[in-house]
């Protein structure tokens, strides 16, 4: 019983997969996206597997809720990392609640608030490191190892 619905779950959460990916790839979005895509995919595909492992109801319901806050969570993150930004020719009115959504968004964001954090205190986010690291190397290609010595020395969890 629900065989048949256990493997189109499976095999569509691997399709949806391959969409954040597909965004980076195409220079759409960002890297993070790509990075909290697969994070959210995991899950569903994690759901999938046990609902065809084991088609309770339990595991039915697991799916379902699932489904209701994956695509606005998916769709959220598409937003925000576009790289689109303000190149879109939207209509003032329109324009300004795209900026509030990414302002809104910008806030809850574990990447931002540790990237923009105190500039006196050491960089924590892998990507701040890296992204300081080829900044240096594109002012001088010799500095980029010492660049990445610096910003690993800062960072305590190195």
């Amino acid at each position: 019983l629900g065989l048949r619905s256990a493997e189109l779950i499976l095999e569509y959460s691997f399709y949806l997969t391959v969409l954040p990916l597909a965004c980076t790839a195409l220079g759409l979005t960002s890297a993070m996206f790509a990075v909290e895509g697969c994070l959210v995919n995991g899950y569903l595909l994690y759901l999938g597997r046990a609902f065809h492992k084991d088609r309770t109801g339990h595991n039915a319901r697991r799916i379902f809720l699932t489904s209701l806050w994956y695509l606005p969570v998916l769709m959220a993150g598409l937003l925000f990392h576009s790289q689109l930004g303000d190149d879109l020719d939207l209509p003032q009115q329109e324009s300004g609640v795209w900026q509030s959504v990414r302002a809104f968004l910008k806030e809850r964001c574990v990447h931002e608030i540790l990237v923009s954090s105190d500039v006196s205190q050491p960089q924590l986010c892998a990507r701040a490191v890296v992204d300081k690291a080829v900044q240096s190397a594109d002012r001088g290609g010799g500095q980029l190892l010492e660049s990445v010595k610096t910003a690993a020395a800062q960072d305590p969890s190195a």
